[in-house]
């Protein structure tokens, strides 16, 4: 018989306001959508993020995802860009989070926000 281990949600560290590499909010949302089980991303630095792209979509597999700024000043400039894109039925919840300069709509949200 075999005895799997449940899922246990991670939280994910942003570390650097670099567009991407490790600690960044890109890497973090990658490692977060590559396992099914809730997710959360946390920042331990303040300031400005500014994407050269979209970042990741959050996709309905990777379970939901939820970013939190906390108690950081953090905003995602996306200077002219769309900032995120919620794929179909993915679940993403954003908590203490400035979005500015985004195209249109800083979230493109065809599923839960």
């Amino acid at each position: 018989m075999t005895f799997l281990s449940p899922l246990r949600a991670a939280t994910y560290f942003v570390t650097t306001l670099a567009e991407d590499g490790p600690g960044s909010l890109r890497q973090a949302m990658v490692d977060a959508m590559a396992t099914p089980e809730a997710d959360t991303i946390t920042f331990g630095v303040s300031g400005t993020i500014s994407p050269e792209s979209t970042l990741p979509h959050p996709l309905a597999d990777g379970g939901p995802l939820t970013i939190d700024g906390g108690f950081r000043a953090v905003t995602i400039d996306g200077d002219g860009r769309r900032l995120i894109y919620v794929d179909t039925d993915a679940t993403l919840s954003l908590f203490n989070l400035t979005l500015k300069g985004g195209t249109l709509a800083a979230v493109y949200n065809r599923g839960t926000l």
